[in-house]
């Protein structure tokens, strides 16, 4: 692309170009989605383009790391997915806002935002702990799987009924001896068979104190029945 004074509106100014004009006006298409994600472009600039009439213009809006928290809270309230997808996508994104969002997102085709909520760094643990408890086992697994759960929510987790959810657990970088305890637990008194990938799961985890390990080994015999007996799914109990 080669710069001319004679159309200003290319370098420095947001000004559409003429009609008619199909390939400049491409071109002033592609420089407006380049200033959306620039993060040196000025803000007033980046609040005018973040209400900008093309959708994908403001989905680079949401994907730029400088935008201020005012465009967060346009740009959360977008009625298009792809928007709201590429903001959640942004590091910088205020925890406040991912709240609003996770409360006030109730649509099917939106379950995967929830989501992505569930695993995002920002989400606050007042956030995580209300998704734990909503009916998606989706969003409970992924609410699992964050290490800003506290382990209050974890610990709820970890009798969830659903055994993804409950492996989800055992995968959080910073789950404590007491919920992993809980999740045995929960097969004891639920009389549920322990599967066999959760046995190991459980003994090669690498964050356990050495009493936990000691625990887990007394596991391995359980092991060993199931695979010698794979037509027979051995039942533990925690005495």
């Amino acid at each position: 692309m080669t710069k001319t004074t004679s159309n200003p509106y290319r370098y420095d100014r947001c000004c559409p170009p003429p009609e008619g004009r199909i390939d400049e006006q491409e071109e002033y298409r592609t420089l407006k989605k380049y200033k959306a994600y620039n993060p040196k472009t000025p803000i007033d600039t980046l609040r005018e383009l973040a209400k900008d009439e093309d959708f994908e213009v403001r989905a680079q809006v949401a994907e730029n790391s400088g935008i201020p928290h005012d465009v967060f809270v346009l740009l959360s309230k977008d009625k298009i997915y792809e928007v709201k997808q590429k903001m959640l996508f942004n590091p910088n994104v205020p925890p406040d806002v991912l709240d609003t969002m996770a409360r006030s997102i109730h649509r099917p085709e939106y379950r995967n935002l929830r989501v992505t909520i569930a695993r995002h760094p920002c989400t606050t643990t007042e956030t995580l702990d209300f998704m734990s408890t909503q009916v998606s086992p989706s969003l409970r697994r992924a609410v699992a799987g964050n290490p800003n759960c506290l382990q209050y929510t974890l610990t709820r987790l970890a009798q969830d009924s659903k055994y993804d959810v409950r492996r989800a657990v055992i995968s959080n970088t910073e789950v404590t001896l007491p919920v992993l305890l809980t999740i045995l637990d929960y097969e004891r008194f639920n009389h549920t068979p322990f599967p066999r990938n959760a046995i190991i799961e459980l003994f090669q985890h690498k964050l356990l104190p050495t009493a936990a390990i000691l625990v887990m080994q007394t596991l391995w015999p359980i092991l060993l029945e199931n695979l010698r007996n794979p037509f027979r799914q051995t039942r533990f109990y925690l005495k």
